[in-house]
């Protein structure tokens, strides 16, 4: 059995038809429990995190963040280490703070490597190497209308969605 569904991208309004199995579905909950893709968290401040991974669907994500309303916007973000961080920062937005920071795997961008290459682009970030400190620092100087946005990887918010 299969459905035919609608994907519309909530920033151009275009639709895409595409084909789903209730197997995938079916794996797709089993995997992920449809967590992690622009899941709102907390709206004061407004916390969301997102599982994309690479450029396009960070462009997209940094594209949709930039558009609420905010005053300050902090990202945490880490990598796994196959991933072209540098293509990736490349579409990151200047006016944000970032935490540089690394799931707790094996195949983790280190969080010093990802400090190095936002450091050198000129971008305000600060290291932490453990996603959910990362979280507790930001989460302690936020104010309200600030967002706070937890992504890079399944694994980051993965270990973020683990301890909220």
């Amino acid at each position: 059995m299969s459905f035919e569904t609608a994907l519309i991208s909530p920033t151009n309004a275009k639709c895409h038809m595409m084909t789903v199995t209730v197997a995938a579905i079916q794996n797709l909950h089993k995997n992920t429990g449809f967590r992690g893709r622009w899941q709102i968290v907390s709206e004061k401040p407004l916390t969301i995190c997102d599982v994309a991974h690479n450029p396009a669907g960070i462009e997209q994500v940094m594209k949709q963040l930039q558009q609420l309303p905010h005053n300050n916007l902090h990202i945490i973000l880490g990598f796994v280490n196959d991933k072209d961080v540098d293509e990736i920062i490349s579409l990151l937005p200047k006016n944000a703070t970032y935490y540089a920071t690394q799931a707790q795997i094996e195949r983790a961008l280190p969080a010093e490597e990802l400090f190095q290459k936002l450091s050198e682009t000129h971008f305000k970030v600060f290291k932490v190497t453990n996603v959910l400190n990362a979280y507790k620092i930001v989460a302690s100087n936020a104010q309200k209308d600030d967002i706070i946005f937890i992504g890079g990887s399944f694994f980051v918010v993965g270990e973020y969605l683990q301890k909220v």
